[in-house]
């Protein structure tokens, strides 16, 4: 059975964004830009490896999020969930769904563009009109 794989505790520094744009960087080899709030997700979204770097998993309402990278994945939430914060790396290669509920909050690539960091995440965009192709110049 799966289990949480190569999800990091990083409850003792959730709250400190410069300690977790390092962590993310010792931890992958890459810069970050780090997306301002939590998102509150709903349903079931793919996340883009090719913008996304790092995830931060929250307590929060029910949900999971599913990562295959190196290993599988799966760190769930929900009301009784204990554990805090976890830090998940993402490479390119790598996939990533988020399902249910989760508070989560996103890395990016710094180089994906001009535009603020949440007009390329999920969960910002209508499920009806895809998010506009980052500018890669």
């Amino acid at each position: 059975m799966p289990g949480e794989g190569d999800a990091i505790d990083v409850s003792d520094i959730a709250q400190d964004d410069q300690k977790l744009k390092e962590k993310v960087k010792e931890l992958s080899g890459e810069d970050s830009q780090i997306d301002p709030e939590s998102k509150e997700m709903h349903g079931v979204e793919n996340v883009d490896t090719s913008i996304v770097c790092a995830i931060l998993v929250k307590r929060s309402d029910s949900g999971a999020v599913w990562h295959r990278g190196k290993s599988l994945s799966i760190v769930t939430t929900g009301p009784s969930d204990v554990k805090g914060s976890r830090l998940l790396i993402m490479h390119l290669d790598d996939v990533c769904q988020i399902l249910g509920n989760p508070s989560v909050r996103f890395f990016c690539r710094p180089s994906i563009s001009s535009k603020p960091v949440s007009t390329h995440l999920p969960g910002s965009y209508s499920k009806t009109s895809p998010p506009s192709p980052p500018n890669f110049s």
